[in-house]
Protein backbone atom coordinates (compact mmCIF):
# COMPACT_ATOMS: atom_id res chain seq x y z
CA UNK A 1 0.00 0.00 0.00
CA UNK A 2 2.81 2.42 0.83
CA UNK A 3 4.36 2.05 -2.62
CA UNK A 4 1.00 2.74 -4.26
CA UNK A 5 0.42 5.83 -2.15
CA UNK A 6 3.95 7.16 -2.75
CA UNK A 7 3.57 6.59 -6.50
CA UNK A 8 0.25 8.42 -6.61
CA UNK A 9 1.61 11.33 -4.58
CA UNK A 10 4.60 11.61 -6.94
CA UNK A 11 2.30 11.58 -9.97
CA UNK A 12 0.06 14.27 -8.49
CA UNK A 13 3.00 16.42 -7.42
CA UNK A 14 2.43 19.56 -5.44
CA UNK A 15 3.10 20.44 -1.85
CA UNK A 16 -0.07 19.04 -0.31
CA UNK A 17 0.32 15.65 1.40
CA UNK A 18 -2.56 13.51 0.17
CA UNK A 19 -1.18 10.21 1.46
CA UNK A 20 -3.91 9.73 4.07
CA UNK A 21 -6.73 10.18 1.56
CA UNK A 22 -4.88 8.19 -1.12
CA UNK A 23 -4.30 5.29 1.27
CA UNK A 24 -8.03 4.86 1.94
CA UNK A 25 -9.00 5.45 -1.69
CA UNK A 26 -6.47 2.93 -2.99
CA UNK A 27 -7.30 0.35 -0.33
CA UNK A 28 -10.91 0.41 -1.55
CA UNK A 29 -9.84 0.01 -5.20
CA UNK A 30 -7.53 -2.87 -4.30
CA UNK A 31 -10.25 -4.58 -2.25
CA UNK A 32 -12.63 -4.30 -5.21
CA UNK A 33 -9.88 -5.45 -7.67
CA UNK A 34 -10.17 -2.18 -9.59
CA UNK A 35 -6.56 -0.93 -9.42
CA UNK A 36 -3.93 -2.04 -11.94
CA UNK A 37 -0.18 -1.41 -12.12
CA UNK A 38 1.75 -1.08 -15.37
CA UNK A 39 5.37 -1.96 -14.71
CA UNK A 40 8.58 -2.86 -16.47
CA UNK A 41 10.49 -5.15 -14.18
CA UNK A 42 10.36 -3.53 -10.75
CA UNK A 43 9.78 -0.03 -12.15
CA UNK A 44 6.23 1.32 -12.08
CA UNK A 45 5.29 3.15 -15.28
CA UNK A 46 1.69 3.88 -14.38
CA UNK A 47 -1.49 3.01 -12.53
CA UNK A 48 -4.92 2.44 -13.97
CA UNK A 49 -8.23 2.30 -12.20
CA UNK A 50 -11.43 0.75 -13.43
CA UNK A 51 -14.14 1.78 -10.93
CA UNK A 52 -17.55 0.21 -11.44
CA UNK A 53 -20.25 2.71 -10.61
CA UNK A 54 -22.30 1.90 -7.54
CA UNK A 55 -25.04 4.25 -8.74
CA UNK A 56 -25.21 3.52 -12.49
CA UNK A 57 -25.53 -0.08 -13.65
CA UNK A 58 -23.12 -0.98 -16.47
CA UNK A 59 -20.93 2.14 -16.12
CA UNK A 60 -17.24 2.01 -15.25
CA UNK A 61 -15.14 5.12 -14.66
CA UNK A 62 -11.54 4.84 -15.85
CA UNK A 63 -8.56 6.73 -14.55
CA UNK A 64 -4.81 6.62 -14.96
CA UNK A 65 -1.60 8.09 -13.62
CA UNK A 66 1.77 7.91 -15.34
CA UNK A 67 5.16 8.13 -13.67
CA UNK A 68 6.41 11.68 -14.41
CA UNK A 69 9.66 10.23 -15.81
CA UNK A 70 7.67 8.33 -18.48
CA UNK A 71 5.09 10.91 -19.54
CA UNK A 72 4.73 11.84 -23.20
CA UNK A 73 5.52 8.31 -24.40
CA UNK A 74 2.00 7.00 -24.90
CA UNK A 75 1.65 5.08 -21.63
CA UNK A 76 -1.53 6.90 -20.61
CA UNK A 77 -3.14 5.98 -23.95
CA UNK A 78 -1.97 2.39 -23.50
CA UNK A 79 -3.45 2.18 -20.00
CA UNK A 80 -6.80 3.68 -21.03
CA UNK A 81 -7.01 1.51 -24.14
CA UNK A 82 -6.37 -1.68 -22.16
CA UNK A 83 -8.86 -0.70 -19.46
CA UNK A 84 -11.48 0.19 -22.10
CA UNK A 85 -11.06 -3.26 -23.65
CA UNK A 86 -11.42 -4.86 -20.21
CA UNK A 87 -14.68 -2.96 -19.71
CA UNK A 88 -16.03 -4.04 -23.11
CA UNK A 89 -15.09 -7.66 -22.39
CA UNK A 90 -17.05 -7.43 -19.12
CA UNK A 91 -20.12 -5.80 -20.70
CA UNK A 92 -19.42 -2.41 -19.14
CA UNK A 93 -19.53 1.07 -20.71
CA UNK A 94 -16.35 3.03 -19.91
CA UNK A 95 -16.38 6.74 -19.11
CA UNK A 96 -13.47 9.00 -18.27
CA UNK A 97 -13.04 12.54 -16.95
CA UNK A 98 -10.40 15.02 -15.85
CA UNK A 99 -9.98 18.64 -14.87
CA UNK A 100 -10.01 21.40 -17.47
CA UNK A 101 -6.35 22.23 -16.83
CA UNK A 102 -5.08 18.65 -17.28
CA UNK A 103 -4.35 18.90 -21.01
CA UNK A 104 -2.15 15.78 -21.02
CA UNK A 105 -4.97 13.62 -19.67
CA UNK A 106 -7.44 15.18 -22.11
CA UNK A 107 -5.17 14.32 -25.05
CA UNK A 108 -4.68 10.76 -23.78
CA UNK A 109 -8.44 10.29 -23.43
CA UNK A 110 -9.07 11.61 -26.92
CA UNK A 111 -6.37 9.35 -28.40
CA UNK A 112 -7.95 6.43 -26.54
CA UNK A 113 -11.28 7.03 -28.28
CA UNK A 114 -13.12 9.02 -25.61
CA UNK A 115 -15.25 11.95 -26.73
CA UNK A 116 -16.10 14.92 -24.53
CA UNK A 117 -19.87 15.29 -24.33
CA UNK A 118 -20.34 17.23 -21.10
CA UNK A 119 -18.59 19.94 -19.15
CA UNK A 120 -18.99 20.65 -15.46
CA UNK A 121 -18.73 24.34 -14.68
CA UNK A 122 -17.95 26.02 -11.42
CA UNK A 123 -19.61 29.44 -11.29
CA UNK A 124 -18.66 31.77 -8.47
CA UNK A 125 -20.54 34.95 -7.57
Amino acid sequence: MERTTAFQQACLGGEEDLSGWLRGYSANLIKRKELFVLCRGDEWLGLGECRKSDAQEGITDLGMMVNPAFRGRGWAVYILTRLSALCRDNGQHAICSTTVENIGAQKAMERSGFVSRNRIMNVLF
